[in-house]
């Protein structure tokens, strides 16, 4: 069994890097995937 302590949280940051070298190409974006914390009470 287990229960839910924290529903739909936010990761921590990730920093997305597209770079092309010798071309002025460069974009940064974030991402924070979404999770949800449990506790496991018992095992069967």
């Amino acid at each position: 069994m287990a229960e839910i302590v924290e529903p739909k949280v936010a990761g921590d940051k990730i920093r997305v890097i597209r770079y092309k070298s010798k071309k002025r190409v460069n974009t940064q974006t974030g991402h924070r995937q979404k999770h949800t914390v449990i506790k496991i009470t018992s095992i069967k």
